[in-house]
């Protein structure tokens, strides 16, 4: 739970074996936060909300939890191919659909 150690321990978590699967894992959960493919569909049907709060919230503080969580873990998870290909994947597929 301290992020300061996580971040020191960079190079040792991706080189342990379960670096992929934790990687995979973290993703699905940060591209589902912040509405990314292939996970961008519940988007459009939250802004539909019956409240203006309910809409800001979907809009603003939830979608930008998943980049925040990616840029705060990117020391740690960045520099691998498997990090370039699927969050660079994602991100242009997104860019493309946008």
């Amino acid at each position: 739970y301290d992020d300061d150690r996580i971040i020191e321990a960079g190079s040792a978590i991706r080189a342990h074996p379960l670096y992929v699967p934790a990687l995979i894992l973290i993703l699905v959960g940060a591209l589902t936060k912040s509405a990314q493919f292939p996970f961008h569909f519940w988007l459009p049907n939250a802004m539909a909300a019956p409240t203006p709060v309910s809409a800001y919230l979907h809009s603003a503080t939830m979608v930008k939890a998943g980049v925040f969580l990616l840029a705060r873990f990117w020391p740690v998870l960045a520099g691998t191919p498997e990090w370039f290909w699927l969050v660079g994947a994602a991100g242009v597929i997104t860019l493309l659909l946008g």
